[in-house]
């Protein structure tokens, strides 16, 4: 079922070693990963390489900042010098908040490397206008796909999401979630309406974002989807 391999589990620890003790178990049960680098304390470019040489699986790099969300504490100046490194190295894909992409050299770009420009807000879901404005903005970098994650709290939340998700060109490959207890209906139903990516957490590790549910979860009701013949497995082809 190719909906299943587009569910990625994210890996977070944070001491290297703990790290790479997570991802050598979640590759057991994983086909698709997502490596949380930012939530490793003091991380470094010998780190970086360690993880690489450790990824067998189909991988998202992600070296979120504090102020766009995530855990990475450094300065921007440690931090672009990873990233700069870090698409070089042949990860499937490296995940970039919008206006961090531009403070990363990309001329020596993996060929193997796709880039995922995301928009994360961690408080609200913005106006229908406001997301799409962003979805232009982000249409100009020439990204192979985009992410939108937003905080819901109510319906109105996640149907500006869902008007953004299929209102969007067929050319735009997108990644739209919720996150919260009322965003967690997203990552089961957006993905039928396009959403390329959807990310579920082991029962034994972290959750990397609010909302996720369990790959247990995730697969049971993708697979009742699937027998139903309600996936269209041609919106998967990231």
């Amino acid at each position: 079922m190719q909906a299943l391999k587009n569910v990625c589990i994210p890996v977070v620890g944070s001491t290297i070693s703990e790290f790479l003790t997570n991802l050598e178990t979640i590759q057991e049960k994983a086909d698709f990963i997502e490596l949380r680098a930012d939530y490793i304390q003091d991380f470094t470019i010998e780190n970086l390489q360690q993880i690489k040489d450790k990824t067998t699986k189909k991988s998202i790099f992600v070296l979120r900042k504090l102020k766009d969300g995530g855990h990475f504490k450094g300065e921007v100046e440690i931090w672009k010098e990873i990233m700069d490194v870090a698409v070089t190295l042949g990860f499937d894909y490296v995940d970039l908040e919008l206006g961090t992409n531009q403070l990363v050299d990309l001329s020596k770009q993996h060929p193997q490397t796709k880039i995922i420009l995301s928009y994360h807000h961690f408080y609200e879901t913005p106006g229908y206008r406001k997301l799409r404005n962003l979805q232009k903005r982000m249409r100009g970098y020439k990204p192979f796909m985009m992410k939108f994650a937003t905080s819901v709290k109510t319906n109105d939340d996640l149907k500006t999401l869902i008007r953004l998700l299929v209102s969007s060109k067929n050319a735009d490959k997108m990644i739209v979630l919720g996150m919260g207890t009322k965003g967690k209906l997203s990552r089961i139903i957006f993905p039928l309406f396009g959403s390329q990516i959807t990310f579920a957490t082991l029962e034994d590790s972290s959750e990397s974002a609010p909302g996720q549910l369990s790959l247990l979860q995730t697969t049971q009701i993708m697979e009742f989807l699937d027998s139903q013949g309600l996936i269209d497995e041609r919106v998967y082809s990231n």
